[in-house]
């Protein structure tokens, strides 16, 4: 008896019927080798990636986004409740003796531990540039930037970026974020105000993905079209950068960091073009474009091989056939 067994002989495991020809490299239900095609190996194929070849390809960009960006998302939601259970705990002093005047100490240790201004700096917390990343205090903030966050990064796994260039590129993108942040945001406000968020690193690798890769599109929950994501962020750096510059009254007024945005978006910038030495995404759209551009000059004809055969009809022309010498021949 055959261990090979045919589609025909499975009628309850449709192959095309239940999707599973996205998964299984081949469109029926063997899996080569002679091996039984059992219900429960059907099963365990799910999630394994296959080329239009049938082989298996890689599946460690898979570990990869969830050992990137959870870890980090963990470390907001803490930093997040502690900023809450610091309020807490100051509401209930001032409740419990509301003459002591050091009732906001569990408020001040965050604040000067996990928010970026030029006190801080001043006072020697330089570690602020890195820790008021992972700070945030109201929900919809954290929220918001964390789902940005774990889609940035699962665009940059898929795309083939390393856990260290990953690391490296958000490490940066929260530098010159800072940086940017003091510079601009905080300048308008007379450096009254402290800055946090985890925008300017998402900001940095969102837009190093959508220099790498501008034409690739999200298909988003609400909506059934698709939109190009690279576009989509490229647009929104052009909005931040022109209130950045503009310095309109609502730009002025308004507390949203578009200097921690601009900054981390050029660090982005940067990144793409000095370190990704590969001509793809922006640089080889510009290339293709450029080369249309040109007009099309067709390459030289090789050239003519001289010959003699006009020289013939001049050569004498002998009466007998000349007999080449081929040796002694055996009777």
């Amino acid at each position: 008896m055959s261990h090979r067994l045919q589609q025909s002989a499975l009628p309850f495991l449709n192959i095309r019927r239940h999707g599973l020809h996205q998964t299984l490299p081949y469109p029926r239900t063997t899996l080569g080798d002679n091996r039984i095609c059992t219900p429960v190996q059907i099963l365990c194929r799910f999630g394994q990636r296959y080329t239009h070849h049938g082989k298996r390809t890689s599946r460690s960009w898979k570990s990869s986004s969830f050992v990137v960006p959870f870890p980090f998302i963990g470390i907001n939601l803490a930093v997040f409740s502690f900023w809450h259970a610091a309020v807490a705990q100051a509401k209930k002093r001032r409740e419990t003796n509301p003459s002591y005047l050091y009732f906001m100490e569990p408020v001040e240790h965050m604040s000067n531990n996990y928010t970026l201004n030029m006190k801080n700096l001043r006072e020697g917390r330089w570690y602020t540039i890195f820790t008021h990343t992972v700070s945030h205090f109201d929900l919809s903030h954290l929220s918001t930037n964390m789902i940005a966050f774990y889609l940035a990064t699962k665009w940059a796994i898929r795309a083939g970026m390393q856990v260290p260039t990953l690391l490296a590129l958000g490490v940066g993108s929260a530098v010159t974020s800072s940086m940017a942040s003091l510079f601009f945001d905080q300048r308008k406000f007379n450096y009254t105000f402290s800055s946090l968020g985890a925008s300017g690193v998402i900001w940095g690798i969102a837009m190093t993905m959508a220099c790498r890769e501008p034409i690739v599109r999200l298909r988003l929950p609400i909506l059934s079209s698709r939109f190009p994501l690279g576009l989509l962020v490229m647009l929104s750096f052009m909005h931040d950068l022109s209130d950045l510059v503009s310095g309109s009254k609502e730009s002025q007024e308004s507390l949203t960091g578009t200097g921690s945005h601009v900054g981390g978006a050029a660090f982005g910038i940067l990144f793409y073009f000095l370190y990704m030495k590969k001509p793809r995404g922006m640089v080889a759209l510009i290339r293709s474009h450029r080369d249309m551009a040109r007009p099309f000059h067709p390459p030289p004809s090789p050239p003519k091989v001289q010959t003699f055969e006009h020289l013939r009809p001049l050569l004498p022309k002998s009466s007998k056939p000349i007999k080449r010498n081929s040796g002694k021949q055996r009777r």
